[in-house]
């Protein structure tokens, strides 16, 4: 083995056992909870709960921390949201056209939406086409999250 190689590989490895005992998941501090009590929260999902839970039994305390804490904390700081009509279109090739763009920007219109909402487009690929093109037409684009459900809107 190289000494250039040796040395690098020996410091890091000296490094990282140095760094552990100052490590912030070493089992001797117990984290605080800094996450909002569930009634006062904005933004509730039981997918974002059971995600939390899983994480949480991995067995890493410090990104068990962070999940159950700081991501959920975020989301409900940053998300804000209302479900306008579930389903706002038939979602059928031949409806991709523009009186569908049309109904959903009437719908954007009337629930206030601004340059700073978000859509999101859960569906296939006529989803994802349309959904994208209102989002990037209406108010010179708004922000877009595609949650496909098949594989062409992959």
């Amino acid at each position: 083995m190289k000494r250039r190689i040796f040395l690098r590989q020996a410091s890091l490895v000296t490094t990282g056992l140095m760094l552990n005992k100052y490590s912030f998941a070493n089992g001797t501090r117990d984290f605080p909870v800094v996450r909002m009590p569930e009634h006062l929260r904005k933004f509730k999902s039981p997918a974002v709960e059971e995600l939390v839970g899983e994480i949480k039994s991995v067995g890493n305390k410090e990104i068990a921390w962070l999940f159950e804490n700081c991501f959920p904390n975020t989301l409900d700081t940053t998300v804000d949201f209302g479900i306008i009509n579930g389903k706002m279109f038939d979602d059928a090739e031949k409806k991709k056209d523009l009186r569908s763009v049309e109904g959903l920007c009437r719908k954007l219109v009337q629930a206030g939406a601004d340059r700073k909402s978000l859509i999101v487009a859960v569906g296939g690929g006529v989803v994802g086409d349309v959904v994208g093109f209102v989002a990037a037409s209406y108010l010179r684009g708004v922000a877009l999250v595609h949650v496909a459900t098949t594989l062409v809107a992959q």
